[in-house]
């Protein structure tokens, strides 16, 4: 599968930086550890989070110039100046009113009641992640070491593209979160790069990381 928006940017050199924002306790990382190592070796990303900054860059970076493709922005406060284009729910989020926006893309749990009323009647494009058939991004099956992530029904990617419904089965090990993983899975498929879920559980990639930690 092609390297969606990325693939793109790097056809036409014109891009604007996507920002995202993690929401919830800075206690609660999975998600922002998942999308570090799914991000590492494709993209050069910004991660600004309580614990400090990581750079990710792409396989052909240099290291002498740092131009970050997105964003991300992890935090307890939803109080903020500057707007998201995407917003991840971390199961821990208590508010993210003050950052909901029209046309805002949201990332959400189905089973979490604050998320529910944080969506509800909100002119935003929602993302619901959860184990029901009504959810957009579920398992089909989640075997320990073996789950398949499923993509109930399609849908658009950043730069146009209409995903249909697919099943993608990942081999995780163990230690893995049901919704974490599917919130960043349901972000890589906005960004046309499903396929990227696999690099969260190569143990190879985590040395890249830690050498882009930023102290």
């Amino acid at each position: 599968m092609k390297n969606g928006f990325f693939k793109q940017t790097k056809e036409t050199e014109e891009f604007s930086v996507i920002t995202v924002a993690i929401l919830g306790k800075k206690s609660d990382r999975r998600i922002t550890d998942y999308l570090i190592r799914a991000f590492d070796g494709i993209c050069p990303c910004l991660f600004l989070t309580p614990f400090g900054t990581v750079r990710t860059t792409d396989e052909t970076s240099n290291g002498e110039v740092f131009d970050p493709l997105i964003i991300f922005w992890d935090s307890e406060n939803a109080e903020t100046n500057c707007i998201p284009d995407i917003i991840l729910l971390k199961d821990s989020c208590e508010s993210a009113a003050p950052l909901v926006k029209e046309n805002t893309t949201v990332i959400f749990h189905s089973a979490n009641r604050t998320h529910l009323e944080t969506v509800q009647g909100m002119s935003i494009h929602a993302i619901a992640c959860g184990p029901s058939e009504r959810d957009t991004i579920t398992f089909s099956s989640a075997l320990a070491e073996q789950p398949v992530l499923c993509v109930q029904r399609s849908i658009h990617t950043l730069d146009g593209e209409e995903m249909e419904p697919f099943e993608l089965p990942i081999e995780t090990g163990s230690g893995w979160a049901r919704y974490p993983l599917q919130c960043v899975f349901a972000l890589l498929v906005l960004l046309g790069i499903p396929e990227r879920i696999h690099c969260i559980f190569e143990k190879s990639i985590l040395h890249s990381i830690q050498k882009n930690e930023i102290k």
